[in-house]
């Protein structure tokens, strides 16, 4: 049960399995239980966290605590994060529609029945965390199919232990009249949608997603790609050897790009990753030492000083030599 004061509507579905209608809670991060009354949540009912969804209480069981005046719905401008749990196989029609602050959703490898405009209007939505293995079937192909924007997928088989991190670039979709039949074709732009389709039987064919990435460099932006190229870097879950240079060459290329986004999501442990794995030269690595100091990050900064230390102290060898540094 989650943590804090709360209120949740449930029905009996099934034999000894529970579906939520209606969560309210005293913070907006809800983590959904496994079990109601010795039945497993297996579904989020329609509309459960969409704003001011309208249900009958009057057929619906009840868990709480907490005074009436200190919780409020989760759902629309107020849910930032939804934690569901292994048991949860489904959830429903709208189930998140205008949940516009939610911005991460931490799954089961179960959930796989994911209902109609599931996601709508959560544009928000940019990280999702899967407790299961990179190599395990899972459900992801359903929810990366009704969420077009721009998502990072987290693997996480244990509670602190990532094991691959992809990027999934946003796409878009039209459809155009066809006269004189009046037929409509349809039309796709951007690489995400191919990147959403390296899947065979539910597991991820990173064969397949890999090479999206030499078509993506000739649409899309320089930090999409980078963030596309570091992540696979960073976590090499069946990266081969053509693969791996190609993304090298590339964040070589775009290490002003890739500084500047790390330094601004201050994501030090990333930027070691860099400093680490000698994909900065040395005048690189001064550049973001600069570029943290110009954004006010000044542990950024300094960590950054002791790291091209270290390297110097070892004998670390740039790819150029800078004679006035």
């Amino acid at each position: 049960m989650q943590g804090g004061k709360y209120r949740i509507y449930w029905r009996e579905t099934g034999e000894r399995e529970a579906c939520i209608v209606r969560m309210c809670g005293d913070s907006p991060y809800a983590v959904i239980p496994e079990t109601l009354r010795g039945r497993k949540v297996t579904r989020l009912a329609d509309y459960c966290f969409a704003k001011d969804a309208r249900f009958e209480k009057s057929r619906c069981l009840v868990e709480s605590s907490g005074a009436d005046d200190e919780i409020r719905e989760l759902g629309g401008a107020y849910l930032q994060e939804a934690v569901l749990p292994d048991s949860l196989s489904e959830v429903g029609n709208y189930c998140f529609y205008n949940c516009a602050k939610l911005e991460k959703l931490e799954i089961g490898s179960r959930l796989g029945g994911i209902g109609s405009d599931a996601f709508m209007n959560c544009q928000k939505l940019r990280r999702l965390f899967l407790r299961c293995g990179c190599m395990e079937p899972s459900g992801l192909p359903r929810i990366l199919s009704r969420i077009p924007w721009d998502l990072e997928v987290t693997f996480l088989p244990s509670p602190h232990r990532t094991e691959a991190v992809l990027f999934y670039p946003e796409y878009t979709e039209s459809y155009d009249e066809i006269a004189p039949a009046h037929l409509f074709g349809r039309s796709i732009s951007g690489e995400g949608f191919r990147a959403r389709q390296c899947f065979r039987d539910g597991v991820l064919d990173f064969a397949r997603y890999d090479a999206v990435f030499a078509q993506a460099c000739a649409e899309e932006t320089a930090e999409t790609l980078c963030r596309f190229a570091f992540d696979r870097l960073r976590f090499p879950v069946g990266l081969c050897g053509q693969a791996r240079e190609r993304y090298e060459r590339y964040l070589r290329a775009h290490t002003h790009t890739l500084l500047k986004e790390l330094v601004g999501s201050r994501a030090f442990d990333a930027v070691a990753f860099l400093y680490e794995s000698d994909l900065l030269d040395t005048k690189d690595a001064a550049e973001g030492i600069l570029l943290a100091s110009a954004a006010g990050w000044t542990e950024g900064s300094v960590c950054m000083q002791r790291l091209l230390q270290a390297r110097a102290d070892t004998g670390g060898k740039d790819r150029y030599a800078f004679d006035d540094f």
